[in-house]
């Protein structure tokens, strides 16, 4: 009984490894076609456009009158809360 059952397997296995080199040829003409699709795609990417239109956004180089304005008020909202802070330090200092 597992004689037959051993030699089963080793046939199909065998039908298996037969089957590789055609296996292999199919798989490299898929390789090859996917790839001319890729570079068919690529050609039509501009990359230094991409890269310029994404430094743009991640690095803008102008800052527009409504950013200083609310970097203004940033700046001032800090400087008042620092001042305040260091106020009410020097009074609890004082009381000690």
């Amino acid at each position: 009984m597992r004689t037959q059952a051993t030699a089963e397997n080793i046939s199909k296995i065998d039908e298996k490894l037969d089957a590789l080199p055609l296996t292999e040829i199919a798989l490299i003409e898929q390789y090859e076609e996917e790839k001319k699709v890729r570079m068919k795609l690529n050609e039509d990417v501009d990359y230094v456009k991409e890269r310029k239109i994404e430094n743009e956004v991640l690095f803008p180089t102008s800052v527009s009158v409504d950013n200083k304005n609310f970097r203004k008020q940033i700046d001032n909202d800090r400087a008042k809360n620092n001042y305040l802070n260091t106020e009410h330090d020097f009074r609890t200092a004082a009381r000690r």
